[in-house]
């Protein structure tokens, strides 16, 4: 692993840390996030309607 590597390895690792014991809320729907989420929402909130549309659309086409 490279230095470059490395640095932003322990970078991600110490921004998680500094989110622990602090209260972060989606702020869609005000659901509890996690310290690993590096959004502002959470993962129901961040599903684009029209990529599951779209996705649901190709699922049934390839199963005709």
């Amino acid at each position: 692993m490279s230095t470059k590597e490395k640095i932003a390895a322990r970078y991600i690792i110490s921004r998680r840390q500094k989110r622990k014991g602090k209260d972060r809320n989606c702020k869609s729907c005000k659901e509890p996030l996690s310290i690993y989420n590096d959004e502002t929402l959470c993962v129901k909130c961040n599903v684009n309607p029209s990529d599951v549309a779209k996705a649901l659309k190709e699922i049934k086409d390839n199963l005709k």
